[in-house]
């Protein structure tokens, strides 16, 4: 049975995007202050999450981990979704979610592919303090992308832990549900700031 195995070039993708995020972790460093460096940071981290997701989704749907699932996880792990025309014809359209929604059908159709039950997913995954953390930095990189007032561009030091903290989150998942852990390092230079 295949395990989530980067092909060279999701592998690519993840080490330039991880490069990404300990460049923006060190800029952060050094400038605690900066809040391009806190914006630049969650952006980098936000960035990579997406593309994280699409290469899970992608070798979820390559490998025989999706015969492990109903057809239904199916439809919503698809990138591109059938869509009729009004002259009946079907063209292709890509899948549209709502980021959190997306994601967290990720983890649990990845964590039902692995095996976990239904009860072991909620608490181990979305019953942690992590997936509140991740919530409420979803909340702030929205405001970030699309912020309606000048104070939505502020970030506290608070919101840039709790940012980190949902990143350190999302490298122990990756580690619980792949087996395999990513260079320290790389995943989150800013752990012990």
């Amino acid at each position: 049975m295949k395990t989530i195995i980067l092909n060279s070039n999701a592998e690519a993708i993840v080490d330039e995007l991880l490069e990404d995020i300990s460049r923006s972790s060190q800029l952060l460093k050094h400038e605690k202050e900066s809040q391009f460096a806190r914006r630049t940071f969650i952006r980098t981290f936000f960035s990579f999450l997406d593309a994280y997701g699409r290469i899970i989704r992608s070798d979820i749907m390559d490998s025989d981990l999706k015969n492990k699932l109903d057809s239904s996880w199916h439809t919503v792990l698809q990138e591109m979704v059938p869509e009729p025309e009004k002259n009946g014809t079907i063209k292709f359209r890509e899948s549209r979610h709502p980021f959190q929604n997306l994601f967290a059908a990720t983890l649990r159709a990845w964590a039902i592919s692995k095996g976990m039950t239904q009860d072991a997913i909620t608490k181990e995954i979305f019953g942690v303090n992590g997936w509140n953390q991740f919530q409420n930095a979803i909340l702030l990189r929205h405001s970030l992308t699309h912020p309606k007032v000048g104070k939505s561009l502020k970030v506290t030091t608070d919101q840039t832990r709790m940012c980190v903290d949902a990143f350190i989150w999302c490298r122990d998942i990756h580690q619980k549900l792949s087996g395999v852990s990513f260079d320290q390092k790389k995943w989150c230079p800013l752990v012990n700031t």
